[in-house]
């Protein structure tokens, strides 16, 4: 099944009230941070392409939130399972 599109993560997980940062400075990557500023970042992560952050930030954020509404629409369009 076909992994679903970079906006549809940003959407899905503001959605599900999750807190979620990128950023990108010419050549230094892509960062992203899971959290906020108020509460805590719960993870950090810097990628080469945005290809690799598309396929990496539904993954992360599942594994921080296994049981949330976001966990629950990804595994629904695709073949993983969180829980």
């Amino acid at each position: 099944m076909r992994s679903p599109t970079l906006a549809w993560v940003m959407v899905a997980a503001y959605q599900s009230e999750i807190n979620y940062s990128i950023s990108c400075f010419w050549d230094g990557g892509w960062t992203l941070k899971i959290g906020d500023e108020q509460n805590g970042f719960r993870s950090s992560s810097v990628y080469d392409t945005v290809g690799d952050l598309e396929r990496d930030m539904p993954k992360e954020i599942c594994r921080l939130y296994p049981k949330s509404r976001f966990a629950k629409e990804y595994a629904a369009q695709t073949d993983d399972e969180f829980s």
